[in-house]
């Protein structure tokens, strides 16, 4: 059973809907229940002593039917700790939780690592995850999943964790004892997609880090101009066109608006052209929208097309900056 526990420290990331897709049972945890409402997520059980969440979400849940246990604020355990067991009460076999590795209280953080070690959550596979980062405690054997250059530390937490075997690591361990007073086990590489990581007496933590790498999106803009107290608005929108054709972006011109595509400086830097070059035709307002990621070649089609008789010209400026002018009709 997979379950998905949501404290109240910040950064929450990972937390998103695919995160959360295919869980059996989501529990907000205090503050947590703030991250799960941003996202529009209801979850199934609300837990926590009630100091750090706002009376409007804890009021929306309530009004929502949302399961609460409300815990006293004086406590033998952390509110993650009983959210945590609970869900382990209940089957969770597989529980991942976010909002727990942030701060800015680190004795939170290092209680919830500690957690990891509670017999009350033996038998499941329990996960703490943050930006980039998921620390687990070894069963013995791990597979370990990713993509090369991704950093191991196996961090141990007893004394000694004896016979330590990796495969599939950069500075492979052939059996040896890692010391808890120790480094050696710290920022290990991933050299493929997966590896694993088994070792004798002793427990072991594994820190699994995944750089955070932006995602490479192209800029899409779609931009309106109109020219004011001018007699023939062609001139400012022909200048406009040639503005961002020098920059270098792909542009389609429809009856109203005018779509640029391009790296997001070369997109940012057509607009400014653009505007600079009709405004010397006259007063010019300019309304734009700019996006992270461009529409596909279908929907910019969509988007322009059914350009009537008698309507605005349709231009094709391609990334060499060459006009290619199509007219329908008299302009």
């Amino acid at each position: 059973m997979k379950a998905v526990v949501v404290g109240g420290s910040r950064p929450v990331g990972p937390l998103d809907e695919e995160a959360i897709g295919g869980s059996d049972l989501v529990v907000a945890v205090d503050a947590g229940a703030e991250a799960l409402w941003g996202l529009g997520v209801v979850p199934h059980l609300f837990v926590g002593d009630m100091d750090s969440v706002s009376a409007a979400t804890a009021a929306e849940f309530a009004r929502q039917g949302v399961e609460t246990l409300i815990l006293p604020p004086a406590k033998d355990e952390t509110d993650t700790e009983a959210a945590l067991c609970v869900a382990r009460k209940r089957g969770a076999d597989d529980i991942s939780v976010f909002g727990v590795l942030g701060g800015p209280r680190l004795d939170h953080l290092l209680a919830a690592v500690f957690l990891l070690e509670s017999p009350r959550l033996a038998g499941a596979c329990v996960r703490l995850l943050s930006d980039g980062n998921e620390i687990r405690l070894s069963s013995g054997k791990e597979e370990l999943v990713g993509r090369p250059g991704d950093l191991i530390s196996l961090l141990p937490l007893d004394a000694t964790v004896q016979d330590v075997r990796t495969d599939g690591l950069e500075y492979a361990l052939r059996g040896e004892t890692l010391r808890r007073t120790e480094g050696r086990g710290v920022s290990n590489v991933l050299v493929g997609d997966r590896a694993t990581v088994e070792h004798g007496v002793g427990r072991l933590l594994i820190a699994h880090y995944r750089e955070t790498r932006p995602v490479d999106l192209p800029a899409a803009c779609q931009f309106s101009l109109y020219p004011l107290e001018q007699g023939d608005i062609r001139p400012p929108i022909e200048e406009a066109i040639q503005g961002a054709a020098a920059v270098g972006v792909a542009a389609t011109v429809g009856r109203l608006s005018t779509f640029l595509e391009g790296e997001q400086e070369q997109v940012f830097g057509a607009l400014a052209a653009a505007f600079t070059r009709a405004r010397r035709s006259g007063p010019t307002v300019m309304v734009a929208i700019v996006a992270s990621g461009a529409p596909s070649a279908e929907t910019v089609a969509s988007i322009q097309a059914g350009i009537p008789k008698g309507g605005m010209p349709k231009a094709v400026i391609p990334k060499d900056g060459q006009r290619d002018i199509h007219t329908e009709g008299d302009v």
